[in-house]
């Protein structure tokens, strides 16, 4: 039997959460070659940057996504209306 690919797909809250997390710090390469973004979820991410009690910490977390992810071949799902 064939093994699928695994991915590892967040929601907005675990982009930020990985994104606190290794701000400083890089996920192991195999690691990052499995993550793959949700195009709704970076949006919800990018919205929230005009959020005043919050803004400084969400850019901190955009910032730090080429640490978690593969930045050579980053992936993402397709767009909702793509289903």
């Amino acid at each position: 039997m064939q093994q699928m690919p695994l991915h590892i797909y967040l929601d907005t809250n675990a982009c930020r959460y990985f994104g606190e997390a290794f701000a400083t710090d890089t996920l192991a390469d195999d690691l990052r070659k499995k993550m793959v973004l949700s195009p709704l979820s970076v949006f919800e991410v990018l919205a929230q940057l005009s959020r005043e009690d919050c803004g400084d910490d969400v850019l901190r977390q955009i910032q730090a996504i080429p640490n978690w992810t593969d930045p050579s071949n980053s992936r993402l799902l397709p767009w909702p209306g793509d289903w």
